[in-house]
């Protein structure tokens, strides 16, 4: 099992206090989603997870199969897709391949990956929102990372793409057995993707165990319960 372990992490914002002693284990073999209002420290806590952000006190290891790695492998997909525009699909998920080693075969598995075969010669203006993101899921995932980070990948688009490109993370998943930690502020969205939900609220976590079968309906009884839950927590 892979996991990230964080012991007395606390950080500072100026003079506010985002995190205090937390300690807290995160597997990072499955889908987790960071949950909370904005301004909670969600993105402040992916951002430490994938050591953007090292202005912090306390530990954090990462454990894969069980030993403590150092130069474990992250993929980041940030809240815009971050595609160049003067460059195609196909360099754009080669971009970080200095060595050649990703072939266009392979850009082709993992554009089939999230269902855009046949775009690899597209240019980024070419491309709509929802595209532009499953460009930048496929380019995380050619750097074959030991996980993936999404800091609220889909905020920016209209509620039909957010749908189809959630069921797309459901795949990714399936389909590579990646583990993604994803930020959103969306219960609904959390509900519909995660194996599990950390709620952030008042600097405290809450867990929410949604086991793992990600073919769900987020409108049976028991998710109703799980978002009444979480938004009293939220209020």
């Amino acid at each position: 099992m892979n996991k990230f372990i964080l012991k007395n992490l606390n950080k500072k914002f100026q003079d506010k206090e985002i995190f205090k002693n937390i300690n807290l284990e995160i597997n990072s073999d499955e889908i987790t989603v960071i949950l909370g209002k904005s301004g909670c420290g969600k993105t402040t806590l992916l951002r430490i997870l994938g050591s953007l952000d090292k202005d912090f006190s306390g530990d954090i290891t990462f454990l894969k199969n069980n030993i403590e790695v150092f130069n474990f492998k992250i993929g980041f997909v940030f809240q815009e897709s971050r595609l160049m525009p003067w460059l195609t699909v196909e360099k754009n998920i080669k971009l970080h391949d200095k060595e050649n080693k990703i072939s266009t075969s392979d850009v082709d598995k993992f554009l089939s990956l999230v269902s855009l075969e046949n775009c690899k010669n597209l240019f980024p203006n070419q491309l709509s929102g929802g595209m532009s993101n499953r460009v930048s899921i496929a380019r995380a995932l050619s750097y074959n990372p030991d996980i993936l980070l999404m800091d609220e990948p889909f905020s920016a688009l209209d509620y039909f793409t957010r749908k189809n490109l959630q069921k797309v993370i459901v795949e990714v998943f399936k389909n590579t057995n990646k583990g993604i930690i994803f930020v959103t502020h969306d219960i609904d969205e959390a509900l519909a993707i995660a194996n599990k939900i950390l709620v952030i609220n008042h600097k405290n976590f809450y867990e929410f165990s949604l086991g793992n079968n990600l073919d769900r309906d987020i409108d049976s009884i028991k998710f109703l319960d799980i978002k009444k839950e979480i938004k009293k927590l939220l209020e």
